[in-house]
């Protein structure tokens, strides 16, 4: 058999002989083996950030990569699809801001808005949510959901808009999209 082959033991007075040579073969993969799982357990300090850092650390999803830079002043947003960056500015320090990444979307919160980046558009739009909800987004691979008390809204990353429904008697509302200020 190629690639395979069998280690017998022969019964000795005392306990059991192997050949020397192959004592040597096991005795050499057992310790590159362990010399490999050795180097692989160990973490060079120098290639990893302090916990502590001030610099921006991408999130990538498939094929959107997101960076909060360090002036976190803005959110940006790289489309694998398009191939070029977008940025979304916020008025508050994106310090607490936490964007979520997906397949082919992103998103993040601030307060009652929701901003959401489709790969496809290589577009960042927004949705209001009522002041006094306590609503949420959610995140899918291929889309960003939010719903409030009366209302439902999707965000498609082909479009980059928001398509929103009534929950209680199922009217498509009119657009409820905000585009920052420039692309």
């Amino acid at each position: 058999m190629r690639g395979k082959f069998i280690i017998t033991f022969q019964p000795v007075k005392g306990g059991f002989k192997m050949s020397t040579r192959i004592l040597r073969v096991v005795f050499f993969v057992v310790l590159i083996g362990s010399t490999l799982t050795c180097l692989w357990a160990q973490s060079p300090t120098s290639q990893t950030p302090p916990a502590t850092t001030t610099v921006a650390q991408p999130i990538s999803g498939g094929r959107v990569i997101v960076v909060v830079p360090r002036s976190k002043d803005a959110v940006l947003a790289y489309s694998k699809v398009t191939g070029q960056w977008t940025r979304q500015q916020v008025k508050i320090s994106a310090a607490a801001i936490v964007p979520v990444v997906g397949d082919v979307v992103a998103a993040f919160q601030i307060g009652n808005k929701v901003f959401a980046f489709g790969a496809e558009c290589g577009r960042w739009a927004s949705v209001s949510l009522p002041a006094d909800s306590k609503a949420f987004f959610e995140l899918d691979s291929d889309c960003v959901t939010a719903q409030t008390a009366g209302t439902y809204h999707v965000f498609s990353p082909k479009t980059g808009m928001w398509s929103s429904i009534n929950l209680e008697d199922g009217e498509i509302l009119p657009h409820p999209n905000v585009w920052p200020s420039g692309k």
